[in-house]
Parts: C-alpha cells; sequence; structure tokens
C-alpha cells in the first residue's frame, strides 16, 4: 500500500495495523509489508521495505516504483500478495503475481475504488495514465474484499466482478466509560484536511451553533492541503471552535470516549465505510453524516441520522441531538450493540483465512 500506518494514519493505513498485528498474533506466517513511505523499519517484529522513491517525484506519479517493487517482491518471494488502497502499486503486485505464479487479494478501500475511471475526479494529467494501471490490478486479482455491500454492487456493475467477499471493518472494543456533564456537550470531527473531507463544513456548523453556550466544537486531522491554513487561522477567533492538529489512534480515541456527536462532512467519493463512524459508536457517540451513508445503515439501522447532502439539515439534526438528550442516548445505545455485534475480531479472521486460500490454490485463470 502506498504508507505505513507511522505516516499517514488514514482509515485505511489503520486497518492494515489492525491486520498485521493480527496475523503477527494469530499464526505463524511470515509478514511483510511494501510501502513507499513508513518511518519505520519494523512494525510489531513486521519488516518494512520501502520503495525509496524520491519524496519530489512520489508527490506527483506513481510511474517510476514498478522496478523497486517488482524487486522487492521478488526478494521476499510471497506466496500470496494483499493489496490496498486504489493506486498504481495494485497493478505492479498484479504483474508480479501474474510472472511469478502468485495470488493477488485487493481490499477495497473506498467508493471511487470501484467506480469507472470517467467517473473517477483526476486531479492532473499523469493520474490519467496511472487510474488504467490500477484497474488492470483490479481486475486480475485473485480476490476482492470489499467494506460494504455497495462497493460489491459497484464492482459488479462496473467491472463486472460478481465474486467480492464481503468483510465489515475492525475496530477494538474499549473499555466502558461513564459520560458526564461537568464540561459541556463536545461535537467532534476527524479526518485529513483534503477536499474531499470539506473540512470547512464544520467550520461552518460551530459558527452556526455558537448561541449554544453548552456545546464546544473539536476538529483533529492533518492539513494536507494548504487552502485550510487560512481557513484555520480565521477560525481561531471563534469561542465554541478548537482545532488540535494532527494526533495518535490513542488520543483520538481519548477525545471520542468524551465526545457526544461525532460529524462526517465527506464526500461519498471521499469515503468507503469509515472506521470513525465505528470508533463512535463503540463509545456511544451519535454520528451525524452530511452525505456518507453506506448500505443506507444510518436509516437501516437507526444508528445515527445522514444529512441527506443538506448544510441546512446538518445544523438542524446536530442541534436537535445537543437540546435533546433522550433522542441522543436511545440512539448510542442502539449503535453500540449494533458496533459489537458486527465489527470485532472475527472480521479480521475472515481476511486471514482469504489469504490462507489464495496463498495454497492456484491462481486464478487471466483474461
Amino acid at each position: 500500500m502506498p504508507a505505513h500506518w507511522s505516516a499517514t494514519l488514514g482509515g485505511a493505513e489503520i486497518q492494515m495495523r489492525y491486520l498485521m498485528h493480527h496475523l503477527r498474533q494469530s499464526s505463524h506466517h511470515e509478514i511483510s509489508l511494501v510501502c513507499r513511505r513508513a518511518t519505520l523499519s519494523v512494525d510489531n517484529g513486521i519488516p518494512i521495505y520501502c520503495t525509496g522513491t524520491p519524496a519530489l517525484i512520489a508527490r506527483y506519479t506513481y510511474l517510476l516504483d514498478y522496478p523497486m517493487v517488482h524487486r522487492l517482491l521478488r526478494k521476499i518471494d510471497p506466496d500470496v500478495v494483499y493489496t490496498r488502497v486504489a493506486s498504481p502499486l495494485v497493478g505492479y503486485a498484479a504483474r508480479y503475481c501474474n510472472t511469478h505464479g502468485k495470488r493477488l487479494v485487493h481490499h477495497i478501500a473506498r467508493m471511487d475504488d470501484v467506480m469507472p475511471r470517467e467517473l473517477v475526479p483526476i486531479r492532473n494529467r499523469i493520474q490519467s495514465f496511472e487510474r488504467p494501471i490500477y484497474e488492470y490490478g483490479l481486475r486480475q486479482a485473485d480476490a476482492v474484499i470489499t467494506q460494504a455491500s455497495y462497493q460489491a454492487d459497484l464492482l459488479r456493475e462496473h467491472f463486472g466482478r460478481t465474486d467480492a467477499e464481503v468483510i465489515p471493518n475492525y475496530h477494538p472494543a474499549p473499555p466502558k466509560k461513564d459520560k458526564t456533564d461537568a464540561q459541556g456537550q463536545t461535537v467532534l470531527w476527524v479526518a485529513n484536511l483534503k477536499a474531499a473531507k470539506r473540512p470547512e463544513i464544520f467550520v461552518l456548523l460551530a459558527e452556526t451553533c455558537a448561541d449554544l453556550a453548552n456545546a464546544q466544537f473539536i476538529m483533529v486531522g492533518a492539513v494536507q492541503d494548504r487552502r485550510y491554513e487560512s481557513m484555520l487561522e480565521q477560525s481561531a477567533s471563534l469561542r465554541n471552535f478548537r482545532y488540535m492538529g494532527p494526533l495518535p489512534l490513542e488520543e483520538v480515541n481519548q477525545l471520542m470516549d468524551s465526545a457526544d456527536i461525532f460529524v462526517n462532512t465527506s464526500t461519498s467519493f471521499g469515503e468507503g465505510f469509515p472506521n470513525t463512524f465505528i470508533q463512535a459508536w463503540l463509545r456511544r457517540v451519535a454520528v451525524v453524516s452530511l452525505e456518507v451513508n453506506p448500505d443506507h445503515i444510518m436509516d437501516d439501522r437507526q444508528i445515527g441520522i445522514c444529512s441527506a447532502s443538506s448544510i441546512e439539515q446538518l445544523v438542524l439534526d446536530v442541534r436537535t441531538l445537543l437540546l435533546g438528550p433522550d433522542r441522543l442516548q436511545l440512539m448510542t445505545a442502539t449503535a453500540y450493540e449494533h458496533a459489537v455485534n458486527n465489527y470485532g475480531a472475527i472480521n479480521l479472521s475472515r481476511i486471514q483465512s482469504t489469504l490462507e486460500r489464495n496463498a495454497i490454490a492456484a491462481p486464478r485463470k487471466r483474461i
């Protein structure tokens, strides 16, 4: 995958971290990670191999990574290759597997991973050359795992693959903590600050709710788009808003423990199945999402609120929960039960089983 979690802390990286540690603890398999960026050379006894792509080149393109990726895979000589995140690295891994008789398992991370290239936003001309490399890998993979049923449906619709295995994400259940009203109410937003996450909407939400004297709006995440630096400077004057910068996962979970509402403002293209939803539900925190609602889970399970892409509705939904503690408590209790029953360690074991089956099977017939 492009980055180890020590270099980029996003949802896919967190899930990879959980899976690597699970495999390390529950099996005797040899595990290695190949990526472009990492600040560690070993993670919990697992060696990390970086492609060594110069930072300036890596910022713009993957097109020069293939020789080193191929060289590292030949050195490791894996029985099965597992990829996550839509990048040319998936295509490079597929090429290696094709030429060396190995099997590839690809795990879908976001909605646009299963969309055709003409529907995926392309930031520059270089990306228009890279996308077909990823799609080659997706088509050639011996097995595909999706996080939710809607991803499997899109994969069938756009790529003709009907063999996807739906395995939800995993998140460890935290110890139960009783919430107190001593410090008022907290509305939390956690993501990297970039266009797909639309952090400006959360700042607008805080501004609109400035009359609620008991509510604080906290934003966490690394600035990945410099346009948001001026936004943060201007928002510093808001009495009810605080930006805390990027934080380790453990500190994010501590903030979740004390939050009342978690808000997601991402575009659907910018998400798969957000880990932050599960983190919140397991901590009895209400989830209000502007747009992201995988498999219509908010409505069908009554474990959150989707504001149907309306900023005005988002503001109303957050205010209603802040002013209606009974509804908030009922929703979070239902969400907690759902999370405990659906996002446990069995999901990591299912991925492990898929990898083990493919490690000993013959490569799929190529088309």
